[in-house]
């Protein structure tokens, strides 16, 4: 049976529907919303639309701060009821050919994360005396060039020929719903769509399977690739050979984040750094927590000036926002905060200075002033309000016991 027939199929969506909720990948309400697209069908208007060769909406593109920076990021959005009829021919997709790729990529897969990239990486005997080169593609899955694409998916999915023909369908349209307005635009495999993990996987899985010949240990996920080298030497020139790749696949490397670093030295991947057997969170993620904290107690005191509301209920919103943000899910896709780093981080190194840097900013949003005095303010005050000690979660995290819930 084809994956547009099986999506046809109520128990299809069951099995669907257990997967996610079992795996705990849904937050409440996103359960009861697939819950309830189930109970009622809606995913058969989607598919006798496609049934009549409707295709699928022109997606509907949007601007979204990346997490703990100014920057924005495009992606691009189906209505509800077709990203779901998206989600579950990814699903399909993903358990259909997952097999096909190098044991070497590790995002959006099945058995496969972050945490088991760096746990391989840093149980490698002798991996401290590596050289390691790190580099990152700009935008990838927007600027992914479709006519590269295409025939790598042709030569993939060439058993799903209904799939295929409505996957490039999308691809190769070039409009979008942009403020109201329908333009055209190169979008790439559209980063924020469902399928555009399974694509991007596909896109380089050339170079993954190049890299599993050459004497080097190499990783990748998804736009983030690292290597390891005997020699510098040799990681110079199996650097080039990446790099090389990359232009010829159209691609663009992000220069600021190309690194190259020697023996000893600190490295980071996924978000964690490594150094002298050390697993803590990057340099670049801390600062993007601390960045976060800072701008999230500023936009509550300009909302407790407008709103004249008390400094206590001030600071509670605070501590509300940053426990969310440590120990609960945004998104069906995404670990908690604490449970992404947690169990691979080996210090609390940071963690005391992601500590010491909320507190400063409870007691600045209570006091309204950046001062030494703000610290005759009492920790023990800051408990009754709700706040929770990253040191204190992790501890508790590494004994067994349960993180504080919000």
């Amino acid at each position: 049976m084809g994956i547009l027939d099986q999506l046809k199929k109520e128990e299809t969506w069951e099995a669907y529907f257990t997967c996610k909720t079992e795996k705990q990948h849904l937050s409440r309400k996103e359960t009861e919303a697939l819950r309830s697209f189930i109970d009622e069908k809606a995913w058969l208007p989607v598919m006798n639309s496609l049934e009549t060769g409707a295709g699928f909406s022109v997606p509907e593109l949007k601007k979204i701060r990346k997490s703990g920076t100014e920057k924005k990021r495009t992606v691009f959005l189906f209505p509800p009821e077709e990203n779901y009829v998206l989600k579950l021919m990814t699903w399909l997709l993903e358990r259909q050919y997952d097999s096909l790729f190098s044991e070497d990529l590790y995002s959006f897969r099945i058995g496969q994360s972050a945490g088991k990239a760096v746990k391989k990486l840093i149980r490698v005997p002798g991996i401290r005396e590596r050289y390691v080169y790190k580099a990152d593609i700009s935008d990838y899955f927007n600027s992914i060039p479709i006519p590269g694409l295409l025939p790598l998916m042709e030569k993939t999915i060439s058993e799903e020929p209904e799939c295929l023909k409505l996957l490039t369908d999308v691809l190769t349209d070039p409009r979008v719903l942009d403020e109201g307005t329908v333009r055209e635009m190169d979008k790439g495999v559209m980063a924020g769509s469902p399928f555009s993990v399974f694509l991007a996987n596909l896109y380089l899985d050339p170079l993954d399977k190049e890299m599993e010949k050459h004497p080097v240990l190499y990783a990748r996920y998804s736009d983030d690739i690292i290597l390891f080298a005997e020699t510098e030497e040799q990681r110079d020139r199996e650097a080039a050979f990446i790099e090389k790749t990359i232009q010829e696949a159209g691609l663009l490397l992000n220069p600021g984040k190309v690194v190259r670093t020697g023996p000893g030295e600190k490295w980071s991947f996924l978000g964690f750094s490594y150094e002298n057997g050390a697993v803590d969170i990057s340099p670049v993620s801390l600062k993007k927590i601390k960045d976060r904290i800072r701008r999230r107690a500023r936009a509550i005191k300009r909302w407790q000036i407008r709103k004249g509301a008390a400094d206590e209920q001030a600071v509670k919103g605070l501590i509300r926002a940053m426990n969310r943000k440590f120990f609960a899910a945004d998104n069906e896709n995404d670990l908690t905060w604490c449970r992404w780093y947690f169990p691979l981080i080996t210090t609390d190194t940071s963690l005391h200075e992601i500590d010491a840097c909320l507190q400063y900013w409870i007691r600045a949003v209570y006091s309204g002033h950046h001062r030494k005095k703000n610290y005759e303010l009492p920790y023990e005050r800051l408990k009754d309000w709700g706040y929770e000690s990253l040191v204190h979660a992790w501890y508790l995290f590494k004994k067994g016991k349960e993180l504080p819930s919000v």
